[in-house]
């Protein structure tokens, strides 16, 4: 009985083992992926009121000729 135990607990930390080796670099891999694509946003300059201003002038100078 507790031979059968090690045995499973043994077969089980073997493809827990074998698991983290074939996902453990998938997984950094796309983590670091989603970490480049925010660095990105993150270096845009963020909108100030000035730029939100001229961007609603824009859209309602689109809005009225298209009237």
């Amino acid at each position: 009985m507790i031979v059968g135990l090690i045995q499973n607990l043994e077969e089980e930390a073997k493809t827990n083992k074998l698991m983290v080796g074939e996902m453990h670099p998938k997984e950094i891999a796309a983590v670091k992926k989603v970490i480049q694509n925010v660095q990105k946003i993150v270096m845009e300059p963020a909108m100030g009121q000035s730029d939100l201003d001229v961007i609603l002038q824009e859209v309602l100078l689109v809005f009225h000729n298209s009237s």
